[in-house]
């Protein structure tokens, strides 16, 4: 299952990487990733939508027919294209995937990055927009924050970005305080 998941996520962004660039070649990069991204919206709102794009017992022609009446009569030129082609290849299931890479892709292009604050404690705006401050002027790029609360680090920040981990817990600093005091009785 996990192979099938990298392998999803692999062709997801793939898919996404191909798009972008024919995007960025006609200049109409950010018209497209909006178009993307209502789609992805469209499709995570309607869970019916995603079985129907993911159903092998519906047709392709079928599936094709409804779609052209549907999502595509709004589509510009380019997505129109890139939705058919999923559409022939038998790939239209992965939209919502590439919907997702498509965001992540135009993230880092700029400048953005996700991170993980875990708190002991739920943050109000106010303060989680001082969070997000202060880990954007920490790591030099604008950070997307999401707020993840866990009562057993029973207080602190825990800053998750990447491969990297800053940990200021109270947890952690009462392990480190412990490994302290028994590596001096010893």
């Amino acid at each position: 299952m996990a192979a099938a998941t990298y392998q999803d996520s692999h062709s997801a962004t793939a898919l996404a990487t191909a798009l972008l660039e024919l995007a960025d070649e006609r200049n109409d990069l950010d018209n497209v990733a909006a178009e993307m991204r209502a789609i992805g919206e469209a499709i995570a709102g309607t869970p019916q939508l995603q079985a129907f794009l993911d159903s092998p017992s519906i047709k392709h022609q079928e599936r094709a027919d409804v779609l052209e009446r549907t999502l595509l009569t709004g589509a510009s030129p380019l997505v129109g294209s890139f939705i058919r082609l999923l559409i022939s290849k038998g790939s239209v299931g992965e939209l919502a995937a590439v919907s997702g890479a498509v965001e992540r892709l135009m993230d880092v292009r700029q400048g953005k990055v996700e991170v993980d604050v875990t708190v002991a404690r739920e943050l109000d705006a106010q303060q989680l927009e001082e969070v997000r401050h202060r880990v954007s002027t920490a790591i030099q790029k604008q950070a997307i924050v999401k707020q993840v609360v866990d009562p057993s680090i029973l207080g602190g920040i825990i800053v998750r970005f990447g491969d990297k981990l800053v940990d200021g817990s109270v947890r952690s600093q009462l392990k480190a305080i412990e490994a302290r005091m028994l590596a001096t009785t010893v």
